[in-house]
């Protein structure tokens, strides 16, 4: 249960540099939103288990 808790938290912190990357103009546009749209999925397919 616990590696549960350290994969969601994990997503928030991957969710904080991404958008650290996109201020600092090391992604276009296409690339953040197509990795942002990823990450937003992971936590509800952890809590699916």
């Amino acid at each position: 249960m616990k590696f549960y808790c350290y994969s969601v938290g994990s997503i928030s912190e991957c969710i904080d540099w991404l958008n650290k990357a996109k201020k600092r103009g090391l992604l276009k546009q296409k690339e953040f939103a197509f990795i942002s749209q990823e990450l937003e999925k992971l936590p509800k397919e952890i809590h699916s288990f």
